[in-house]
């Protein structure tokens, strides 16, 4: 977000991080290299919480009139 969005937005002064020099995704990979890893990222562990979750049982209501 450093990278992308103002300072209001941040909270703190934008582009701060490359001026310090910081080891960032976007830095290290370029804006869309780093958006690309987030990606790919998101998508893993979407796949990963997709075989780890149990369906829900259907529950059956009985209605007591």
């Amino acid at each position: 977000m450093d990278a992308t969005a103002t300072t209001a937005e941040l909270g703190k002064t934008a582009n701060k991080d490359q001026a310090e020099a910081k080891n960032t995704f976007v830095r290290l990979l370029g804006l869309d290299g780093a958006k690309e890893a987030l990606a790919l990222q998101v998508t893993a562990a979407d796949q990963v919480l997709h075989e780890v979750s149990r369906p829900v049982p259907e529950l059956n209501l009985i209605w007591i009139i």
